[in-house]
């Protein structure tokens, strides 16, 4: 939550481990709230069994707890599949959250000159657009429709893969 706290400074923070945090991700289970850090949310929205039991773990006080229903993909499951007919040329890429993931996707990215990339970086991230990426790495602020493009590539810690994987659409997974 660091990154998101500092970038959102003047915000209420609410904190929501959904089901995508990995059982050996452990970034999760080392700062504890009574450290004094500043790290963690105002309050933790738990949706299961096995949130409640994190947060029991982590010493959450319970006035920070909120019980919420995680529909946080339930529509996707009624979106038309997509239909697709391009030799994929134009690829939809999602930065991560993490400053060294995205950098090195993008340094991959670079050598495929052939291929046009468009690139939403993570709000929280500090990676920073620059403009002496070659024509083919373009940075764009909104996704309006997948079907805009070829193919999307995401990295294995983002849980935005459900997106084109309810959709019906080609996706790569960057690990």
């Amino acid at each position: 939550n660091y990154l998101w706290k500092k970038n959102f400074k003047d915000k209420k923070l609410v904190g929501f481990p959904h089901s995508a945090i990995r059982f050996w991700d452990l970034k999760y289970f080392f700062l504890k709230p009574s450290h004094g850090y500043d790290y963690f949310p105002e309050n933790v929205c738990v949706h299961s069994k096995d949130t409640e039991e994190w947060a029991r773990f982590m010493k959450l006080n319970n006035n920070k707890i909120v019980f919420v229903e995680s529909l946080r993909h339930e529509r996707l499951q009624y979106i038309k599949k997509i239909q697709y007919q391009n030799k994929n040329k134009k690829y939809l890429v999602f930065g991560d959250i993490d400053y060294d993931l995205t950098f090195n996707l993008l340094g991959l990215l670079i050598q495929k000159k052939d291929i046009n990339f468009y690139i939403k970086l993570h709000p929280a991230t500090p990676f920073k657009k620059n403009k002496f990426y070659p024509p083919n790495i373009k940075f764009i602020d909104e996704v309006s429709s997948l079907t805009n493009f070829d193919c999307v590539i995401i990295s294995n810690s983002s849980t935005t893969v459900f997106e084109p994987y309810y959709a019906n659409f080609p996706f790569l997974v960057y690990l």
